[in-house]
């Protein structure tokens, strides 16, 4: 006789475990098919059945709804929170740092700011726009500020390069981009080079008038702020003599720069040595020629004094002390 096993392992008889097990139903199956069981049911929305995963997102979406309405809500008491707050944040201290020409409290007074303003009340670009505007030897600025209720400004200025005769005792100082900087007397220019030439060439305003560029006197006025443009043909010797000075690495600077004649250039040096350049195409080999014929005659003379130096358009020298 065969013995069958149990869940538990226990051995019994075919009989009894034909009396243990339960009885078959033969309409038990086709049951189960036509009647679905609760977890296997539709749900239905307005008599409409919806699939399970529908019904899904639509839970999710009410669920995130609802949290992101309360996060607004959030940050709207917040923000009505803060607003007040915010607006009891006042100045309490100014600095300018980089200033040289300008006093720093005159720049301070210039922006409208002031210890016990409100700190978010003002733009700090507008600032940075309005001293840049207001004062010539502002290069840059950069406004700060710190809830801690500080300001702080910091300013680059320009370096005047040049000065620029205009008649008896006027001058105006001008930077290496050729802006005006200012207008001064003798004693704002002694420890610049002087430069001189025609402020404003004829030979400009008839190439502009035929362009068609200005109207007449729209480049013709010598103000703090704006670049000189006045007489081009000079502006370009200047540079070309400038950029040879540098090539050359020469210590002593001159302490005058003759543009007035149109075929000419006339550099002078402190001690009264004066250089005469009758074509200014090639600056950087004429001055090197009038230098080292210039260095030559001191070595072998001993002459210390102010010496005229002549180079004509081929660069042959021609020196002779001035008495």
């Amino acid at each position: 006789m065969k013995l069958l096993r149990n869940r538990r392992n226990r051995c019994v008889l075919p009989s009894q475990a034909n009396e243990s097990a339960p009885p078959l139903h033969p309409t038990s199956e086709l049951t189960s098919a036509l009647v679905p069981s609760p977890a296997s049911a539709q749900h239905t929305h307005d008599g409409i059945p919806v699939p399970s995963d529908e019904r899904f997102a639509r839970q999710f979406l009410r669920v995130w709804t609802r949290r992101l309405m309360l996060v607004c809500a959030l940050l709207a008491v917040c923000t009505a929170a803060a607003v007040p707050l915010l607006s009891c944040l006042t100045i309490k201290q100014i600095t300018l740092d980089g200033h040289a020409h300008y006093d720093a409290q005159l720049l301070i007074d210039s922006t409208g700011l002031s210890e016990g303003s409100e700190l978010l009340s003002f733009s700090c670009d507008a600032v940075q726009s309005k001293l840049l505007q207001a004062y010539p030897y502002l290069e840059q600025v950069n406004v700060q500020r710190s809830l801690a209720g500080r300001v702080s400004i910091t300013v680059t200025e320009r370096a005047p390069r040049w000065a620029l005769y205009i008649a008896q005792d006027s001058f105006a100082l001008l930077d290496e981009q050729m802006r005006v900087l200012e207008l001064t007397d003798h004693n704002g220019a002694a420890s610049l080079c002087i430069i001189k030439f025609e402020l404003f060439s004829k030979a400009d305003e008839n190439v502009d008038a035929e362009k068609g560029e200005i109207d007449g006197n729209e480049e013709r006025v010598l103000e703090p702020g704006k670049i000189y443009k006045g007489n081009r043909l000079a502006i370009t010797k200047l540079s070309a003599l400038s950029a040879a000075w540098q090539t050359l690495g020469c210590q002593e600077q001159p302490t005058l720069i003759d543009i007035s004649n149109p075929y000419a250039v006339m550099i002078q040096f402190l001690d009264g040595t004066t250089l005469a350049l009758h074509e200014c195409a090639d600056a950087e080999r004429q001055l090197r020629a009038a230098l080292s014929a210039l260095d030559a005659y001191r070595l072998q003379s001993g002459y210390d004094g102010p010496l005229w130096v002549d180079i004509d358009d081929f660069s042959r020298v021609s020196l002779h002390p001035i008495t």
